[in-house]
């Protein structure tokens, strides 16, 4: 079964593939794509790697056959077979580089074996250890990363999203603070989702993207504010599953998504201002208001634009892939991994769920929809498997049939 270091390793992999995958790279062809990422350095979980520019195609192969699935590591066939230089030799191999800029290979070489990365029971020569640097450009100082300013040309090429945050309401007698969760479509301006909610959390922004998505269609990119509720395990799940890449921009460096931002002054300058906070009597009525502020912004001729967000946006339409809401609604899923108690039974956020017998002692796949808890899925080679929640009442009643363990391994198969 999947665990969540597995997932991670995919979202990893499809970060790395994630430009290619809508064509919105300016790479003369995929051999090109391939051929310049492999020459870069990718860091996941403070390391840093390198591929060869076949094993990126093959990722790419693999996910436009099978999706996010495809990218989980596999069971190695060669356990307890020596290889050449292990990953972590690898990974030692850069960081010695960084460290001292003009390290010899030689160097390395005894520093690996200094360090029990190189031993009799994994012997590695120093030939291969100098052509690994060689083969990743080790043997001069890297260059630094160049920046460059960015534009889409068309209508769901990326969206920005940011949270900002307004003023207390009261509810239900509670004076609460509000905040407005927005999605901008970055070659249209226009606003595809925005709602107010009480907190800004990552359900919430999960909520207005699968909304905004619903109505407008699945974009290519999401450039996103560094904050919890944007960079979690459940966003990152859902964006590789519809084949989003996640962009974030640098920490106090919000240039990136300068558009999304330019759109929070004009809502707090020109409707806030003036907004009779009278009128605001619920949460709900507070977003009636805010739908009605968008739907004007949308409709209005941009300054920039020289047309109206609205009609910039459907001049697109042919570009538009739409998903329908009930393959949304399995996508959006949560995903979490659990390991099966002896009495059946998993928990999750305090509420207790009954499997299927044969998953005893096994980690297992969950999905489920955060706002309706009653019934969740197991997730188990490509199926979604439907479980509720624990009724110890109607248990006692049920009669239980011996365990044939000879028939386990075949249903399960």
């Amino acid at each position: 079964m999947r665990t969540k270091e597995m997932e991670e390793l995919a979202l990893f992999r499809f970060s790395i593939i994630a430009p290619i995958l809508n064509g919105l790279e300016a790479f003369s062809s995929k051999e090109e794509f391939f051929r310049t990422v492999a020459s870069k350095t990718h860091t996941h979980k403070g390391k840093e790697y390198t591929f060869a520019p076949g094993t990126i195609k093959d990722w790419y192969h693999q996910y436009q056959k099978n999706g996010l699935d495809a990218l989980m590591p596999k069971a190695r066939s060669d356990i307890g077979v020596s290889r050449s230089l292990s990953d972590e030799a690898k990974e030692r191999i850069f960081e010695l580089k960084r460290e001292f800029r003009f390290i010899t290979g030689t160097a390395i070489y005894n520093e690996l074996k200094a360090n029990g990365l190189i031993t009799k029971n994994n012997p590695v020569s120093l030939s291969t250890v100098l052509r690994f640097i060689n083969a990743n450009n080790l043997a001069k100082p890297v260059s630094t990363v160049e920046l460059k300013a960015f534009s889409f040309p068309n209508a769901n090429d990326s969206w920005q999203a940011d949270t900002s945050f307004l003023f207390n309401i009261s509810v239900n007698g509670k004076s609460e603070k509000t905040c407005v969760i927005a999605f901008l479509d970055d070659a249209s301006r226009r606003i595809v989702g925005a709602d107010v909610y009480l907190s800004d959390s990552s359900l919430n922004v999960q909520k207005t993207l699968k909304k905004a998505i619903a109505r407008y269609g699945v974009p290519h990119r999401l450039h996103l504010d560094n904050g919890a509720s944007y960079k979690n395990h459940q966003l990152s799940l859902i964006c590789a599953r519809l084949g989003i890449h996640q962009i974030y921009c640098q920490v106090r460096k919000a240039s990136s998504k300068g558009k999304i931002e330019r759109f929070f002054n004009t809502l707090k300058t020109q409707w806030l201002a003036v907004l009779d906070k009278s009128k605001i009597k619920s949460l709900e009525a507070f977003q009636s208001l805010l739908d009605e502020f968008i739907h004007d912004y949308n409709a209005r001729v941009h300054s920039t634009l020289k047309v109206s967000p609205n009609e910039r946006f459907k001049s697109d339409y042919k570009l538009i892939r739409y998903k329908p809401i009930e393959e949304l609604d399995i996508l959006f899923l949560n995903e979490v991994s659990r390991r099966v108690n002896n009495d059946s039974t998993i928990q999750i956020e305090k509420i207790i769920y009954e499997v299927p017998s044969v998953y005893i002692g096994e980690r297992i796949t969950v999905k489920y929809n955060p706002e309706d808890k009653d019934i969740i899925y197991v997730s188990d080679k490509g199926e979604l498997l439907p479980i509720r929640k624990l009724n110890r009442e109607e248990n006692v009643r049920v009669k239980r049939n011996p365990i044939n363990y000879d028939v386990l391994g075949d249903f399960k198969k």
